[in-house]
């Protein structure tokens, strides 16, 4: 089927105004805000589908009114929140002519106090949702710079820890499926020279066999 030619020609101006440099901003700011709108819907309808059906009492009429509301509540603040960072990250990187990471902070920061600082049962479960994820960064980040110490694993020593770690790259299983007599095809299997890609030390080689009325199915395991 043919494309009208003005549909194609709508087409074209669109993907030449997408490719141009100068209008990248804005057209981050309007995906963004597009981006939070979708998500929210998302994540909230089925949320308050289920909590409103369960716990709120009332009509279904009020049922259904709440749904909507929460729906459309967090769906607006996220789009608005995405609009407000991408809006100013651009403009700061305008005005000091490049792109710093404190840009990111900044932007995050204002954003969030214009969007979500009303006190709402919403806009609580989301700023405690980033404040999680936020405290959680910053405890991985001390480990990783060795602020603060490794959590230990419950029931694991330290020693089966590395040992684990030494282990992993010798690791492996491959799958082989060939037809014909049993017994020939366990000692080909049997003479195949592993020493290259199995660390002896680490690795022991198990071979189990499944027979099956047109095939044969064996798996060797090489773990530690």
């Amino acid at each position: 089927m043919a494309v009208p030619p003005q549909l194609r020609a709508l087409l074209l101006a669109v993907n030449a105004l997408l490719r141009k440099r100068r209008y990248h901003a804005a057209l981050a700011m309007v995906k963004g805000f597009r981006n939070g709108a979708v998500y929210g819907v998302k994540i909230r309808a089925p949320h308050a589908l289920v909590m409103t059906f369960l716990f709120r009492s009332g009509s279904l009429q009020e049922k259904l009114r709440a749904i909507l509301q929460a729906t459309y509540t967090h769906s607006r603040n996220l789009a608005c929140f995405v609009f407000a960072y991408k809006g100013l990250c651009a403009l700061q990187s305008h005005v000091q002519g490049e792109t710093y990471q404190v840009h990111s902070f900044l932007a995050a920061f204002i954003g969030a106090l214009l969007v979500f600082r009303d006190n709402s049962n919403i806009n609580s479960q989301i700023n405690m949702y980033l404040l999680s994820r936020l405290l959680f960064a910053l405890c991985r980040l001390g480990v990783e710079k060795g602020y603060i110490p490794e959590p230990r694993s419950a029931g694991v020593s330290k020693k089966t820890r590395e040992r684990k770690k030494s282990q992993a790259a010798c690791s492996t299983m491959a799958n082989l499926e060939c037809a014909g007599d049993a017994e020939d095809h366990e000692n080909n299997l049997r003479a195949c020279d592993m020493a290259g890609t199995v660390p002896s030390a680490f690795c022991t080689l198990y071979l189990t066999t499944s027979r099956t009325p047109s095939k044969m199915s064996y798996n060797i395991i090489l773990s530690p």
